[in-house]
């Protein structure tokens, strides 16, 4: 059976030129995306554009966007390639059957063997999204990023599950390729008020996530999927937002993400790598007490932690700014989630701990969610 309404209405939903529309992207979708990042290369090498540009102003007003697609060409190339790896990887660990094979006797196309779980043409079309933010093509890479996520459940070949968590992979390859491939940058030093008002944000916003699994788990069948679709909403109106203040659309969004921002290597990054880590989590734990006590950790032991960080005075270290009483101030805020999951995530804690004080170039939130997804995976 299909395992939620969004699936079961879509997937049986009859439309011919749905339907073709569909089967095109199912066909060449992943091509497309390589295509696009060819034709930027290609533009790059030969300025196709030149020719054009005195007959028309759309011309002339592509040239500044595939001039910053340009720069970040690399970063989309090795994230797509990495994103498809990946995820045939993860396909061969968490084998599980396609919609369109536990239908009774309906296909709009042929039925691919491989696991459901997750999607990598969603995937492809996700890396697009971040690469194009702050530009024009960034509008046409959501439609794009939409029409392909939509076509997968259409079709019968994917869950609206594993669309959802393709679209995290997508978007985390892209920003972890950025993050060791851009020009290293010197540690941003942020005022007191960001700092506080950071905390704020971090305390709020997990407190936030874990009230709506809870209470989408009491007041509904679907709480995996009623919460990645909201988390999902929530990212795409994040690289909306860094959209327009890149653009400088909007003085006041520009200035807001800015100063909640001052620490981090591009706007709005820590809010992005914490719904993405949490996004993982849900997609591939899909229980709602691990959701909750993995939130629960990354939000209570960090900000316990934060509070009794130290400054580090121009030395090197793995260590980021922390020390042993902030390490234990991590471990014993985190220890009520050994009230949802037993004594045995201790050794999961004290772990946890060790890799948030890490200086490391992947951010703390993700890796922390990254490895309690590994650890409920593997260990519980």
């Amino acid at each position: 059976m299909i395992s939620d309404p969004v699936s079961l209405a879509l997937f049986y939903h009859q439309n011919q030129l749905i339907t073709d529309l569909c089967i095109i992207l199912d066909k060449f979708g992943i091509l497309f995306a390589f295509a696009f990042l060819g034709l930027v290369y290609l533009n790059s090498k030969l300025n196709l554009l030149d020719s054009f540009k005195k007959r028309s102003k759309l011309i002339m007003d592509l040239e500044p966007t595939f001039g910053i697609l340009k720069k970040r060409l690399f970063i989309a190339f090795i994230a797509l390639s990495l994103a498809i790896a990946s995820i045939q990887f993860i396909k061969l660990v968490y084998p599980q059957e396609r919609p369109c094979t536990e239908s009774l006797g309906m296909h709009k196309i042929e039925c691919p063997i491989s696991s459901s779980f997750p999607s990598t043409h969603t995937a492809s079309a996700a890396v697009l999204v971040p690469f194009t933010i702050g530009t024009a093509a960034f509008i046409p890479s959501i439609i794009y990023y939409i029409l392909m996520a939509f076509s997968r459940v259409y079709l019968g070949v994917h869950y609206l599950v594993d669309v959802l968590v393709a679209s995290a992979f997508g978007f985390s390859w892209y920003f972890i390729a950025q993050q060791f491939l851009s020009k290293g940058t010197a540690m941003k030093i942020a005022s007191k008020a960001s700092n506080i008002f950071r905390g704020f944000l971090h305390l709020f916003f997990g407190l936030f996530l874990m009230f709506i699994v809870m209470l989408s788990s009491m007041y509904s069948l679907y709480p995996i999927q009623i919460s990645l679709s909201i988390l999902l909403v929530l990212m795409i109106v994040m690289f909306y937002l860094i959209h327009i203040s890149e653009k400088g659309s909007s003085t006041l969004i520009h200035e807001i993400m800015s100063f909640a921002s001052a620490r981090d290597s591009f706007q709005g990054e820590s809010a992005i790598w914490f719904m993405l880590g949490t996004m993982i989590l849900i997609g591939f734990t899909q229980d709602v007490n691990k959701i909750i006590a993995g939130i629960y950790i990354v939000t209570i032991g960090d900000v316990a932690s934060a509070a009794f960080s130290t400054k580090l005075k121009h030395r090197k270290s793995i260590f980021k700014n922390k020390n042993i009483i902030s390490y234990f101030a991590f471990v014993l805020a985190s220890i009520p989630a050994t009230l949802i999951l037993g004594i045995g995530m201790l050794p999961a804690i004290l772990i946890a701990a060790f890799l948030e004080s890490l200086n490391i170039k992947i951010n703390d939130n993700f890796l922390l969610f990254s490895f309690l997804t590994f650890w409920f995976s593997v260990f519980s």
